[in-house]
């Protein structure tokens, strides 16, 4: 007499049999790949007697006489059979190559920034936009000095005309940096034609800058930075005066300004 399964169970029993198929075939699939991949990432290795050991892909062997080998960088090495201890393939070693950055020369800031304050007698604007150029020279010693151009707005637009001088903490990818600047803002609006209004002459800009830079490639870095800086603005009108006639005012307004500024680097 015959048993048949119920249909439920050959269905269940097919089921399964699909799944354990699916894992082993995946097995067999990444097994496969880290084996090749495995083998992809061999490299030949000569260790010589002296303790040095070179890295790379044996270009060509002659039995008892040298061993040519390329290592990183494309470097050519050959050694004489008596040199060496023994030859291996291996695991490669993937070496990280340290990246120099620039210790001296000439570089280029370019920064943007928003100025945070007041003038004396409430006359400044709270918030105002400044942009600024930066050329210089880096030292050895981590000193730079450097001159700086650009625009910015006090009460008015002012184009300052600084000098700089720089000190960077570290030589390496980033660091703090401190920076002193000082020189003269020239006016860019002037009214001298205009009846009762008042002809600027500028005056002197100086103030201190604390930020970090952290280099984004070999020659490109990204500088942040916060700062104090007072400026002066002198201007001249022609006033009437109770006793009559008319008489030149000289008013001299300081801006004290907390600056935020975000930048590129270039050396």
């Amino acid at each position: 007499m015959m048993n048949f399964l119920p249909i439920t169970n050959k269905m269940d029993s097919l089921k399964t049999n699909i799944f354990v198929f699916q894992k082993l075939l995946l097995l067999t699939f990444l097994f496969g790949f880290t084996c090749t991949y495995a083998q992809e990432r061999k490299q030949d290795v000569v260790y010589l007697k002296n303790g040095t050991i070179v890295r790379g892909q044996i270009i060509e062997h002659k039995f008892a006489e040298y061993v040519k080998i390329e290592s990183y960088g494309q470097n050519v090495w050959v050694f004489e059979t008596s040199e060496i201890d023994k030859i291996a393939k291996e695991n490669e070693i993937v070496l990280k190559q340290k990246i120099a950055f620039p210790k001296k020369g000439f570089y280029n800031i370019t920064d943007v920034g928003i100025l945070v304050g007041s003038g004396s007698n409430n006359l400044g604007r709270a918030l105002s936009f400044s942009a600024l150029i930066t050329n210089g020279y880096k030292f050895e010693n981590r000193i730079s000095l450097g001159a700086i151009t650009g625009v910015e707005v006090m009460r008015i637009a002012m184009a300052p005309v600084l000098a700089e001088f720089r000190f960077d903490f570290t030589t390496g990818k980033t660091s703090p940096f401190v920076s002193l600047r000082g020189g003269y803002s020239l006016p860019l609006t002037n009214f001298e034609n205009a009846a009762n209004n008042p002809t600027y002459q500028g005056g002197y800009s100086a103030g201190a800058v604390i930020g970090i830079r952290n280099y984004l490639t070999h020659n490109t870095a990204l500088l942040f930075s916060l700062g104090f800086r007072q400026t002066e603005l002198i201007s001249h009108s022609s006033v009437w005066w109770w006793e009559g006639g008319r008489r030149n005012v000289k008013t001299v307004e300081l801006f004290n300004r907390v600056e935020i500024r975000l930048g590129l680097l270039f050396n």
